[in-house]
C-alpha cells in the first residue's frame, strides 16, 4: 500500500471530501535525527505519521529529557496545548527513524477547520484521546513493578519493528536502565 493510501484510510470524512483535505497536507521525508519540534517552540502543526518512528520528549530541564510517546505509524502527532493555544511546548518530537508524515500547518488549519468541521473534530478527538492515554499510562506506570510494565511494553506489537535501544525503553518505561535490564533479563531472556 502506498503512503497515500494509507493516509486516506485515517482520515475522518467522505470520499467525496477526501481530495480537498488531502490537498490541504505536505507530505514530507523526515530524515533520522531531524526535530519536527523544539521544546520552547510553538508547535504549529498537526502531523500523521505514514512510516517510521518519532520520540516525543518531555523537556525537563538542563540535558534532562524525558521519553513520554513514541509514535509509530497509523498515529496522529501534534502538542495540542501548544497548537491551539500558540504557547511554547516544552515536548520535542525527534525522528528516531527516516519518516514519512503529512503535515498540516496551523494557517492551513483554519481554512481546514472552517471547510471540515467534522474533520477537525474528529482529529482533536483522536489527538486528546491519546494525550488521554498518555496520562494513564503514566498514572497505571506508577502502580506496576517493573516485570509489569516490560511485559506491558512487549504487548505492544507496534514497537517491535524498530530497533530503540533499551535506554530510550527504560526511559518510556519510567525504568532505570539497570533495572530496566535486570527485569528484561529474569522475564525475557
Amino acid at each position: 500500500m502506498n503512503h497515500r493510501s494509507f493516509f486516506e484510510q485515517h482520515l475522518y470524512c467522505s470520499s467525496t471530501e477526501k481530495q480537498d483535505l488531502i490537498d490541504a497536507f505536505e507530505y514530507q521525508q523526515v530524515k533520522k535525527g531531524d526535530f519536527l519540534l523544539e521544546s520552547n517552540e510553538i508547535c504549529d502543526q498537526i502531523y500523521f505519521v505514514v512510516e517510521g518512528c518519532i520520540l516525543v520528549n518531555l523537556d525537563k530541564g538542563i540535558q534532562h529529557t524525558l521519553v513520554r510517546e513514541i509514535v509509530t505509524p497509523g498515529l496522529w502527532l501534534t502538542d495540542i496545548h501548544g497548537f491551539l493555544e500558540k504557547k511554547e511546548s516544552q515536548l520535542s518530537f525527534f525522528t528516531f527513524t527516516e519518516c514519512s508524515i503529512y503535515s498540516l500547518k496551523r494557517e492551513t488549519f483554519d481554512w481546514v477547520k472552517i471547510r471540515f468541521p467534522e474533520f477537525v473534530e474528529m482529529t482533536l478527538n483522536t489527538v486528546g484521546k491519546v494525550n488521554k492515554a498518555l496520562e494513564n499510562r503514566w498514572f497505571n506506570f506508577s502502580h506496576m513493578t517493573a516485570e509489569e510494565k516490560i511485559q506491558w511494553y512487549f504487548e505492544q506489537k507496534r514497537f517491535q519493528r524498530f530497533d530503540i535501544p533499551k535506554k530510550i525503553i527504560a526511559q518510556y518505561l519510567d525504568l532505570r536502565p539497570e533495572t530496566f535490564s535486570r527485569a528484561l533479563k529474569k522475564n525475557h531472556p
